[in-house]
């Protein structure tokens, strides 16, 4: 028997408990945040427990997170509360989700990849919306669930008609030194017509 994708996560936030309070936003958002209007709306794309969004919702902005996981969004509506922060998550199967067109000033997306999210990311964004986009693309070292991760060049052709404000590939390192993963960092700004 295989767990679905709500399940495993679900049981990946039970069992880790709180040990998820420290993590950090990304770095990719913090070096880019301040291009965001503070009086936008954001969609954070498999938000999980919410580290971006916490983040942002302490600089004031507006978020709406959407995941696959009641646990780790509740967990992170638990944090909000706490700090009298306003927050809007919903359980949502990206694969299939609906968003308004031209809703949002920003959509994040980190470590999650659903290619049907590409078309619906680029109606969701307002004109001069900014996509944050980071996640692992393929590299000379095969890996299980090949779905999982972007092809080479995939995600810059995919948005080539935005404006790209940083396009990077690095190369993670594991614990032991060897050679990890290829990972792609993407902040595109959606042209004004």
């Amino acid at each position: 028997m295989t767990l679905s994708d709500s399940e495993r996560w679900d049981n990946k936030y039970t069992e880790e408990k709180d040990s998820w309070l420290g993590n950090q936003p990304h770095a990719l958002l913090l070096d880019y945040a301040d291009l965001i209007s503070t009086n936008g709306l954001i969609l954070d794309a498999a938000s999980g427990v919410g580290a971006d969004p916490f983040y942002l919702a302490q600089k004031g902005h507006k978020l709406i997170a959407m995941d696959i996981s009641y646990v780790g969004l509740h967990a992170a509506q638990e944090r909000f509360r706490k700090h009298r922060l306003e927050y809007n998550g919903a359980v949502v199967d990206l694969s299939t989700a609906w968003i308004p067109t031209e809703a949002f000033d920003a959509i994040l997306n980190f470590y999650f990849l659903e290619r049907a999210t590409f078309p619906v990311y680029r109606r969701a964004l307002k004109p001069g919306g900014l996509l944050f986009f980071e996640t692992f693309q393929k590299n000379e070292h095969p890996r299980r669930h090949p779905e999982h991760y972007l092809d080479p060049g995939e995600l810059i052709a995919t948005f080539a008609d935005f404006e790209i404000l940083k396009y990077e590939q690095m190369e993670s390192t594991s614990a032991k030194g060897n050679s990890g993963k290829t990972i792609i960092q993407l902040v595109a700004r959606k042209k004004i017509s």
